[in-house]
């Protein structure tokens, strides 16, 4: 008996199945695609509506999904129901992917769900599209969920194909994949031919009573499990087998139950018995007949082939009589046969215990292989000694492979795909897969020193990319500059052939470049001198264009070669570049900077090689805004003379004017204000206004001597200059104004007499009495000097001003 628990809402269902199956997938605990159930081809019905329910319990998830059941016929997912346990979601596929949806669902490791889903058409409101109108309904646990879909045509489940359980197939052959494998126990599985209603399906994932004495599955869980066959690692619990045939003693075909129609079991071992109840076949140590044997016996698989197995054969020069195709015959001395489609065979050799190669045609052909590890068989790679040949050698490295064109054959003979060679990772077993890597291949008497040969009298072209990935350094004194870039130089070889290209560019680096013909570069400044290169990195790839050429089978490996004169080489250099940039400081701190840098071709003719920019030219990838200057603009244009071919860079600077706004213009603009406001002070104060005046003066000097020391040092005024310059200017007038009205005020209180008389002494009488009774200051100013100020203080605003507009105007024209 088997007690299936379930827990629906607050009630507890208990249904006690008698002889209920329980299939547990992976049974070993090993994630495989091998186990599985298998119902084999034809046993799956056409239907226009169906009703699938299970029960399942995952253990462990498979990465992509776990497929309840898969199912095969003309199309991949004819059926598909599968449990993808990271997205929490089930899957259905139908009918030729015209249904493929998920549905949420809450699913949890160690718990049983209970799952049903029906599909089928259903009338629909608008009659001209009846026929396109389905509806799924899907009952997971406590979840209800039903769907509306519109496709273009009515939804069939194509018969007579394969279903399996536990993976996923994707042809009537295939096996399942990894990723998706279940791990878990499978429970009161059920195909109906019918679309059952809602209460049906809530009654099953709760565990109700069930009343369908009229509805049959198609496909079930029986005691016998009659329907399935249990591949891999598949348990399968609670089977009744005393409803078998053992008392008939008559062999089924599975899963027809249909009887076998002959009888070739060995005798003594052709009757049924309680022990006995599987068949197997005899290996080398026996005739090759049937045998009963028990069904927990492990054997050998048995091979079926739809089609006798082709190896190819590799290596062997073009004049070779040997055939280079090969078919598995037959057996002799107890190893399998090669016989070529000619004349060639290939068997074990008894006495020499090794494989000889002979020919049906000519007698002294013959050959052997040196057997590295005894018994090996001779696929792959290995040394054979061949006589009677029409190549020279004697002594070879012959490739034999049953691996199909997309496939790259390991040195043992295992076959991979060709995009796993030389990627870095090991993929052979022999780790063959990851040697002889070069994929530039030098034919002999090519010329490191001679650029490649010109196309229809042409000059070959190489096009030049130059990235600035920063400036290093910008010293504005030492008109210098260091920026560090990276050059890339795209070139075509016709002498060269390339192997294994990908797609990915940075996956196609050539090892040993420098047995490769390279453009060399030359870099001057703008005076044409020499920039100092300092050298960072380099590398080279091959950038995959063409296609492969086709394949020849006088090569040993199946490795895909390209023209060197289709796809192109692409020389990468990292440099830190040093050179000297003629600044003109005429328009500091508001100027803009123009440093250029030429790129010539040395040692080669512009008649046999070009250089060229390629696309834009260049780029400018760092940070444009430096300390002092921003990189406004960066351009390439063509650089040639009557012997060299080149390209030049050129690189705009603008200055950064804001620090010099912010600390030179505003203080000293300050300071020529507190100047003026001088000339307002008392005339009478001279004192105050001579010194505040000096003091400006003094630290606007100050300040022009030190900001000059911080900028380059040049024989011509510089826009800050004449700034300064002008500024104290004004104020040098604005002292020299001040000590005009100070003159003019004197005048009136100088002491003397029209008569030219001396006076000794004053009483101190009188000088009291001239003090009490003097006139209130300012009334006796004297007017020269109090409209000499008052000229000075409306004049020198409006110089200023206009100075200070015109000063603006004009950078404003050098901005762009």
């Amino acid at each position: 008996m088997w007690f299936l628990w379930c827990d629906a809402s607050s009630v507890v269902w208990v249904l006690i199945l008698v002889y209920a199956t329980v299939v547990r997938f992976q049974e070993d605990g090993l994630a495989t695609t091998t186990s599985m159930l298998d119902t084999g081809n034809g046993v799956m019905p056409s239907l226009s509506q169906v009703t699938v329910c299970a029960r399942y319990r995952l253990i462990h998830s498979g990465e992509d999904d776990n497929p309840i059941l898969s199912y095969f016929s003309g199309s991949d997912n004819e059926l598909f129901l599968a449990v993808d346990f990271s997205k929490q979601v089930i899957k259905l596929h139908c009918c030729n992917f015209l249904v493929a949806d998920t549905f949420d669902v809450e699913v949890k490791l160690y718990q049983w769900h209970h799952v049903c889903v029906s599909l089928h058409h259903h009338a629909s409101s608008n009659n001209n599209n009846d026929n396109n109108h389905h509806r799924v309904v899907l009952v997971h646990d406590d979840s209800f969920l039903e769907r509306e879909l519109v496709v273009r045509e009515r939804l069939k489940v194509r018969g007579g194909g394969r279903l399996v359980m536990g993976q996923d197939i994707d042809s009537l052959e295939g096996s399942g994949n990894i990723r998706q494998a279940m791990h878990g126990d499978v429970a009161d599985f059920v195909i109906y031919p019918q679309a059952l209603d809602s209460d049906f399906l809530r009654s099953y994932v709760k565990c109700g009573q069930l009343e369908i004495e009229k509805v049959v599955p198609i496909i079930s869980f029986d005691t016998n499990m009659t329907t399935f066959k249990v591949l891999g690692s598949t348990t399968v619990s609670k089977i009744n087998l005393d409803e078998g045939d053992l008392d008939s003693g008559q062999w089924l075909v599975l899963p027809e139950k249909k009887l076998l129609g002959w009888s070739k079991l060995a005798p003594g071992y052709d009757k049924v018995k309680p022990s006995q109840q599987c068949a197997s076949v005899g290996g080398l140590d026996f005739p090759l007949d049937w045998f009963t044997t028990p069904c927990d016996y492990l054997t050998c698989p048995l091979c079926t082939f739809l089609y006798t197995p082709k190896f190819r054969v590799r290596g062997l020069c073009s004049r070779s009589i040997i055939d280079q195709t090969l078919y598995l015959r037959d057996y002799k001395n107890g190893k399998v046969q090669f016989h070529g489609p000619y004349y060639t065979v290939i068997e074990w050799d008894l006495q020499n215990m090794t494989w000889k190669l002979a020919s049906r045609k000519d007698e002294d052909l013959n050959g052997y292989i040196m057997l590295e590890r005894p018994g090996e068989m001779p696929v792959g790679v290995h040394t054979w000694v061949i006589s009677g040949d029409n190549c020279l050698a004697t002594k070879m490295d012959v490739l034999i492979t049953v691996c199909n064109g997309d496939q790259y054959t390991c040195n043992d003979g295992t076959c991979i795909m060709k995009g796993q060679r030389c990627n870095l990772e090991v993929d052979c077993p022999d780790l063959s897969d990851e040697l002889g890597c070069q994929n530039v291949q030098v034919p002999a008497g090519y010329s490191v020193d001679m650029p490649p040969p010109k196309e229809q009298d042409r000059p070959i072209p190489v096009r030049l990319f130059v990235e600035i990935t920063s400036v290093r350094e910008m010293n504005i004194i030492g008109f210098k500059m260091v920026l560090d870039i990276i050059i890339r130089l795209y070139w075509q070889d016709g002498r060269l052939i390339m192997k294994n290209l990908r797609a990915d560019m940075q996956s196609n680096k050539v090892h040993g470049h420098e047995k490769i013909w390279m453009p060399q570069l030359q870099v001057e400044d703008g005076l044409r001198s020499l920039a100092d290169m300092l050298p960072r990195a380099e590398v080279m790839l091959v950038q995959r264009q063409g296609r492969s050429i086709p394949d020849d089978p006088t090569r040993l490996n199946e490795d895909d070669l390209y023209l060197g004169s289709e796809n192109t080489l692409l020389l990468q250099q990292v440099y830190s570049v040093a050179f000297t940039c003629q600044f003109n400081l005429h328009f500091y701190p508001f100027d803009s900077q123009v440093c250029s840098l030429a790129f010539t071709l040395v040692d080669v003719s512009p008649s046999f090689v070009i250089l060229l920019q390629d696309a834009d030219g260049m780029a400018f990838t760092g940070h444009k805004m430096l300390l002092e200057y921003e990189v406004t603009t960066f351009n390439m244009t063509p650089y040639i003379t009557a012997y060299t071919s080149g390209q030049r860079v050129w690189l705009e600077l603008r200055n950064l004017s804001g620090y010099y706004i912010s600390n030179t213009y505003t203080p000293t603009l300050l300071l020529v204000i507190i100047c003026y406001l001088t000339l307002f002070f008392d005339i009478a104060d001279f004192t105050d206004r001579v010194m505040v005046s000096l003091t400006s003066l003094l630290v606007i000097a100050a300040l022009f001597s030190q900001t000059s020391a911080t900028i380059p040092k040049t024989a011509y005024l510089k826009l800050i200059d004449l700034w300064f310059v002008f500024l104290m200017v004004m104020e040098f007038v604005i002292v020299v104004v001040l000590v005009i009205v100070e003159n003019l005020r004197l005048k009136k209180h100088r002491v003397g007499t029209p008569n030219k008389v001396t006076i000794i002494s004053i009483s101190n009488k009188f000088t009291s009495d001239r003090w009490q009774h003097r006139d209130p200051i300012g009334k006796e100013v004297n007017k020269s000097a109090f409209n000499t100020n008052r000229l000075a203080i409306i004049v020198l605003p409006v110089l200023m001003t206009s100075f200070i507009i015109g000063y603006a105007v004009f950078i404003l024209t050098l901005i762009p």
